[in-house]
């Protein structure tokens, strides 16, 4: 069983155009005028006409309100031109430093930019801002997270996280719970991850408990955890006898620990819910081979030579032939093989059953 770390994280952002400016600061009349008519312009997606509006009031102006840059950031944002949405939203908050709508929008353009650390820091500013008491609050410091984590900033993201989780105890988010894992599991802290893999894998309402299942059992496997790994795998598959995944995970289990026959059979099972794989077939006729069964070996070695004319087929074959003391069968395949390529050992055999077959000038 191959271990992997899904691919995961995604950032909800929310683009806060404020369109409403009833909760701002007392904004002088003049920029009041100006903000309305931009808030027109935008309702209307005419974003240039906006932006055009924003820029001329601010030539003509001494000094605007903060709201003003605001805006036109949201303008540059919305028609996706990020490097001058940032500079606005930095001159509207050299203006207004408390003012987190701001910050918001600003580390969505870093994000955007994939400035990674500097949209975490946003996110952390906006988090500081926040009523700690509003539920909202929360969503911000788990962005930073995951902004310092695409950052590589692998122990900031993973101390924000469980922060997080820590605070909320059972009222902690799945997905904080799913993150925390694989930040964990990304790097290589199988141990530190299993207690959130472990809760993960048992959600029973969890839409993903499948790929958390599979998960928990290749930590088990790659930390050596043997009796755990058995044990869950029974379980599972006393949860689910029909789901193939482990059966292939009770057969890999078995042959690392060199128990041919039980993973031989676990394949076996397997083979009746879904039809073996390439590489399964091979694994299996390699079972029977070291089980000492080539008549079995046999048939799934031809199986793959008709999907595919491989040497390794032909002389696999060859040899279960010769070990079965066909000789005849074993001259054809050795044959076969030394057609597609000239073979040192395989040539070695075929001039031995010729001797024994007194075809000497052969």
């Amino acid at each position: 069983m191959v271990f992997r770390v899904i691919s995961f994280i995604y950032v909800l952002f929310f683009l806060l155009l404020l369109l409403n400016t009833s909760h701002a600061n007392y904004i002088p009349l003049s920029d009041l005028k100006v903000l309305n008519k931009a808030r027109e312009l935008l309702n209307n997606k005419d974003y240039k006409s906006a932006t055009n509006l924003l820029y001329s009031h601010i030539n003509k102006s001494k000094k605007v309100h903060y709201m003003v840059y605001f805006y036109l950031g949201n303008c540059y944002l919305l028609q996706k031109n990020i490097d001058k949405a940032i500079t606005e939203y930095k001159k509207c908050i050299e203006i207004k430093k408390d003012f987190p709508d701001a910050w918001i929008n600003l580390a969505k353009c870093y994000y955007l930019k994939k400035y990674y650390s500097d949209a975490g820091n946003s996110f952390l500013k906006v988090y500081k801002l926040c009523n700690k008491k509003d539920n909202e609050c929360a969503k911000y410091l788990y962005n930073a997270g995951i902004c310092f984590y695409y950052s590589g900033k692998n122990k900031i993201a993973e101390d924000i996280i469980k922060q997080l989780i820590d605070k909320s105890g059972k009222n902690a988010k799945l997905e904080w719970i799913e993150t925390i894992s694989h930040i964990l599991i990304s790097q290589g802290k199988y141990k530190e991850a299993l207690k959130y893999v472990v809760k993960l894998s048992e959600m029973s309402n969890f839409k993903n408990i499948k790929q958390w299942q599979e998960i928990r059992l290749e930590i088990y496997i790659k930390l050596n955890m043997k009796k755990q790994a058995l044990s869950y795998l029974k379980y599972l598959l006393k949860q689910n006898p029909l789901d193939k995944r482990w059966w292939i995970g009770l057969a890999h289990f078995y042959l690392k620990e060199n128990k041919y026959k039980e993973a031989l059979v676990a394949l076996i099972i397997k083979g009746f819910i879904e039809p073996h794989t390439q590489e399964e077939q091979k694994i299996i006729a390699g079972l029977y081979m070291s089980l000492d069964i080539p008549r079995e070996a046999v048939k799934f070695y031809k199986e793959l030579w008709e999907k595919k004319k491989d040497i390794t087929l032909a002389k696999a074959l060859a040899q279960l032939f010769y070990r079965m003391y066909d000789y005849e069968k074993c001259l054809e395949w050795i044959n076969r093989a030394i057609q597609i390529k000239k073979d040192g050992n395989l040539l070695f055999l075929k001039g031995q059953i010729l001797y024994s077959k007194k075809m000497y000038k052969q």
